[in-house]
């Protein structure tokens, strides 16, 4: 049963997606970053002192892909160096 559905932007996901690659260390893909950039951007109701757990899945995304993608590598991997497959 859904509640509610919220829209985000794509700015909103990028800013989500970079917060969670440098406070928890995680590329996550945009979709798995999006109820954080909800909830960030005070799209989401939720109660005084409740806990919210989002659930950050998937794993298709890549330091490579988001190279690929200037919209999403330009934003997120500026500082992070990838390492070259030898």
């Amino acid at each position: 049963m859904v509640d509610d559905v919220v829209l985000v932007t794509d700015d909103q996901i990028i800013e989500a997606m970079q917060l969670i690659l440098e406070r928890c260390k995680v590329l996550a893909e945009p979709a798995a970053a999006a109820p954080l950039a909800a909830l960030l951007n005070g799209l989401v109701k939720v109660p005084q002192n409740a806990n919210v757990v989002c659930i950050v899945s998937g794993g298709n995304i890549s330091p490579q892909k988001t190279q690929d993608t200037p919209e999403i590598g330009s934003a997120i991997l500026p500082r992070l160096p990838l390492r070259q497959a030898t």
